[in-house]
């Protein structure tokens, strides 16, 4: 049972927030839910993808990474706490920042994209860490300061400053969906604290004029042709247009029950592009159909739900907006990944988690979820003693 002692505007909300509602209906059986999910997901994504590699050479890396994973997880879960994950956010920023600027100087090239950095017999991607760094950064930035403070846009330049420097890094690879991601991740935390009501005219006024220069100066002409051909993918069906097409006859023909385990031609007879990798959601949708397709959707939306709940009952601003930003980033991968195997998105190279591999993604993402798992465990109930004046 954790206690909070109210020193601070930020406690005295948590407690303003909770009062008579929070602290009646707490109970223990969220987090083993949570966990009982995460565990669906890892191994039904271990069976889908043993079925698109026949059981190969990555599938048998991917139980690797997942072994990592888990215990980055189970550690992160076990030791960790608010004060402890806190106290560590520098470091990791840190830690990024290194390891993005060493892919741009050492990183392995390949399809023209500069992502990977390999030391000794580690190969591993940055990137995919930043996306918990940014959520993490944010979080610390904002519990930092008081938290009825509003917001101006001064103090956005100097978030900018440090989400900036990772969005740039990363986008630069080229990388622009892991980028996005981490721009979304920025973007819904600071929409949960209060800003001064003139920023929002600025910061929209200088997207739209960023988003231009971007579109002209800055996106490659594969990223742009990528762009026009989600609008129109008959414009080039054999070219990029070829991708979203296998991706869609291979959904379509699962129908509503799919064709049956390691049965769906489209993955069998190597039709479907990426199929362990961008299009993994089309193989589960071809061999198992529509009705387990649905289930995913409905648990990666389960999941997402918890993670809100524990951002609710946290103690503190810091445990809210970083549980908060973990969610984001599991779910707008989801999505986006879903959205673009159905042709509702553009094909940016985004993994669905734990179902593509990769070990960066799911390393990077069971630290994420043990973080949240972390901050949830003590603040099922509370004591509060009050020792703050404006209580």
């Amino acid at each position: 049972m954790a206690d909070i002692q109210i020193k601070s505007p930020a406690d005295l909300h948590f407690v303003q927030r909770h009062r008579g509602v929070a602290f009646q209906h707490h109970s223990r059986w969220q987090l083993p839910v949570f966990l009982m999910i995460l565990t669906l997901f890892i191994v039904g994504g271990l069976f889908n993808l043993y079925s698109s590699t026949s059981g190969g050479v990555l599938f048998r890396s991917q139980m690797k990474n997942l072994a990592i994973g888990s215990f980055v997880f189970l550690f992160t879960f076990i030791f960790g706490n608010s004060k402890r994950i806190n106290q560590i956010v520098f470091p990791l920023f840190a830690f990024t920042v290194i390891g993005l600027l060493g892919v741009l100087v050492f990183g392995k090239s390949v399809n023209g994209s500069q992502r990977w950095l390999q030391i000794g017999g580690f190969q591993g991607q940055p990137s995919e860490f930043a996306k918990i760094t940014v959520a993490l950064f944010v979080a610390k930035y904002f519990s930092f300061y008081q938290y009825f403070q509003k917001f101006r846009f001064v103090d956005f330049l100097v978030l900018s400053s440090g989400v900036g420097c990772i969005f740039g890094l990363i986008a630069i690879q080229p990388d622009l969906g892991t980028a996005g991601i981490c721009a979304i991740i920025a973007a819904t935390q600071m929409l949960l604290v209060k800003w001064d009501k003139n920023t929002f005219r600025t910061l929209f006024v200088a997207g739209i004029i960023c988003f231009g220069l971007g579109w002209k100066y800055y996106l490659h002409d594969y990223q742009k042709q990528r762009i026009l051909t989600f609008i129109n993918p008959s414009s080039d069906p054999l070219g990029a247009g070829y991708n979203i097409k296998q991706s869609l006859v291979a959904v379509g023909s699962g129908q509503l029950w799919g064709k049956g385990y390691q049965k769906g031609t489209q993955t069998q007879l190597s039709f479907l592009p990426a199929k362990d990798t961008d299009f993994i959601f089309s193989v589960l949708s071809e061999e198992h159909g529509f009705a387990i397709a649905s289930l995913i959707l409905l648990l990666v939306v389960a999941l997402t739900v918890f993670m809100m709940w524990f951002a609710w009952i946290a103690k503190d601003t810091f445990g809210t907006l970083a549980t908060v930003g973990v969610a984001i980033c599991f779910f707008s991968q989801s999505v986006i990944n879903i959205a673009m195997v159905l042709g509702l998105f553009p094909v940016v190279g985004m993994p669905l988690p734990f179902y593509s591999h990769g070990g960066s993604s799911v390393i990077g993402l069971l630290f994420g979820l043990g973080i949240v798992a972390a901050l949830a465990k003590d603040h099922f109930r509370v004591n509060i003693q009050t020792n703050y004046e404006g209580a």
